[in-house]
């Protein structure tokens, strides 16, 4: 009866480790993953996303050089160094998402649903902030941690069954509030720096919120528009002081970015 005892113990243990503990301390472990490993949880997690929003990646060399000025720009006013690519799927949804390592994906409903660069600007510099702050990662071990930090350490196929199980997590997870909050302040700054107005996002959230219905993965069902956080947006500067992020010629060429 001891032996049963001891694996009953070992089996509370390791669920305790895999269901409370790595969950809990998802912050502290994603600054120990190195960057190679959550670029390939990128990547995994990039085959599963075009699997999962049909249409495959809009290719307009117009719209393709339109979008590469506005990353840039909003990249400068990022500050600090950002490793992102940015792609365009020709899905209907209304979304957008980062995925761990730095790849960034709009999709066309939400493209559609932005009325100024603006909107799009603040929707962008919003997911460059999840990216600056690797909440891709965190999510992916908040969901699938133990099996990701044990695959990183016994490497093998384990570790590649490892990679693919938190690629997933970072698909599936909603961020938190605190992660939205920081990523709208994120964006508020980048949107500031640029002289453009920050409420922006707060205009096209809203915007999607009223449409909301037809689908389960909008914008909002992994980004939730709480009242405090409708409140923060509604709040955010409406000056534009700086130069336009976007020519009106650049702005319908990013807009027909999918038309065949």
């Amino acid at each position: 009866w001891r032996i049963a005892a001891l694996a009953t113990t070992g089996v509370v243990v390791i669920a305790a480790l895999v269901w409370i503990v790595i969950p809990a301390i998802a912050d502290r472990l994603a600054p120990l993953v190195p960057a190679g490993v959550e670029k390939q949880i990128g990547a995994a997690a990039e085959s599963q996303a075009r699997s999962r929003f049909k249409g495959g990646a809009c290719v307009s060399p117009a719209g393709e050089a339109a979008l590469g000025k506005l990353v840039d720009r909003l990249k400068v006013f990022a500050g600090a160094p950002l490793d992102v690519q940015v792609g365009v799927l020709s899905s209907p949804v209304r979304n957008a998402f980062a995925l761990p390592g730095g790849r960034v994906y709009l999709l066309r409903g939400l493209i559609e649903s932005a009325q100024s660069p603006d909107e799009l600007a603040g929707v962008l510099a919003h997911e460059f902030g999840h990216v600056a702050h690797r909440d891709g990662l965190r999510a992916a071990l908040r969901e699938g941690g133990a099996a990701l930090a044990i695959g990183v350490v016994t490497g093998g196929a384990f570790g590649a069954g490892a990679i693919g199980a938190a690629a997933r997590a970072s698909l599936s997870a909603a961020y938190s509030r605190e992660a939205e909050t920081q990523a709208d302040d994120f964006a508020a700054a980048v949107m500031s720096k640029a002289g453009r107005p920050a409420r922006a996002l707060g205009d096209i959230l809203k915007r999607i919120e009223a449409q909301e219905g037809s689908t389960p993965l909008d914008f909002l069902r992994d980004h939730p528009l709480t009242r405090d956080r409708q409140d923060r947006l509604e709040n955010e500067s409406t000056k534009a002081s700086g130069e336009p992020l976007l020519s009106a010629g650049d702005w319908l060429a990013l807009r027909a970015i999918c038309a065949r």
